[in-house]
């Protein structure tokens, strides 16, 4: 949310302490609508999640946006849908400008216009597929791409200037910004020509491994080579080139993030938790978790008790 909406500051968080997006959680429980035109470098950035969805599309820049299992281009008119609690990071090219705008949605919003909105869930179904995907990836045409940013401007603006009726043309313009996109039939982006494999191509399958065997006791980061048909400092260098992390780091993250779904979502004990997020040693969660949040596993789960 813009800070335009509220009266009280929210602090800065560092995302590798947490990796949980608090601040868009307060802003999205506060008014359920953020649009923002970023146009300053992003800076370092660390894998988060947060409640709402967002879409996030590339105007200026390219690079690659890391989202659940996937690892996807980012260039002018690439559009990725996020999931809620979905793991994501974008990637931009550090030597080039990097704008973007970023919307972010409250769930309860979207599950309302879904229901009580003629036609909103099939554009939204049309858009995420069914089941939902944790992430999608379009590409938008020029002419497309015009319209989406037109109406994404208009969002911005009424969220800051906040004129009588804005709730109404807020909706309004979320419900003509998803019938623009279904009605326009775009296909999620392949995966890429066939023939040999860029590093990011590389990278993304790599990602999908450890994301698959998260919790799987047997995977050994430091033979993964060996599938890839690559030496060791090579498929390093190129995972940590593309992603920001280690192979190792960026296991670790994923892992995390499963055991505050856990913990969020179910009321498992801690030590079974331990175990279906990936940690088999249960002193080593406790000790990982609390290095990573600055606090315990049964802390966390108490700061999300209503």
């Amino acid at each position: 949310m813009d800070a335009h909406l509220h009266a009280e500051p929210i602090a800065p968080l560092n995302r590798e302490r947490h990796p949980t997006d608090e601040v868009t959680n307060a802003f999205l429980s506060r008014y359920p609508v953020h649009c923002c035109l970023r146009e300053q470098p992003l800076g370092q950035t660390h894998l988060h999640s947060h409640h709402g969805y967002e879409l996030y599309l590339c105007l200026k820049g390219s690079g690659v946006f890391l989202a659940g299992d996937g690892i996807y281009p980012m260039a002018p008119g690439s559009l990725t849908l996020v999931a809620p609690h979905v793991l994501h990071l974008p990637r931009p090219a550090p030597t080039e400008p990097f704008h973007r705008y970023v919307l972010s949605l409250g769930e309860p919003l979207i599950d309302r216009l879904q229901a009580h909105t003629a036609g909103f869930a099939e554009a939204a179904e049309a858009l995420w597929g069914t089941p939902p995907a944790p992430c999608t990836h379009r590409h938008l045409p020029p002419a497309l791409l015009l319209e989406v940013r037109a109406l994404l401007a208009s969002l911005e603006k009424e969220t800051e200037e906040r004129r009588p009726l804005f709730r109404l043309a807020v909706e309004h313009l979320i419900t003509g910004l998803f019938l623009t996109l279904a009605r326009a039939g775009l296909q999620p982006a392949s995966e890429g020509p066939s023939g040999a494999l860029s590093d990011e191509e590389l990278a993304g399958q790599v990602l999908q491994v450890l994301a698959r065997r998260y919790n799987d006791d047997t995977l050994e980061v430091g033979e993964l080579h060996r599938s890839f048909h690559l030496s060791r400092s090579r498929l390093f260098e190129l995972f940590r080139r593309t992603t920001g992390y280690t192979m190792n780091g960026f296991l670790t993250a994923y892992r995390l993030h499963k055991a505050k779904e856990l913990l969020r979502r179910t009321a498992l004990p801690v030590t079974d938790i331990a175990g279906e997020a990936g940690f088999g040693d249960v002193s080593h969660f406790y000790h990982t978790f609390k290095k990573h949040t600055g606090l315990t596993p049964k802390a966390y789960r108490s700061l999300l008790q209503p």
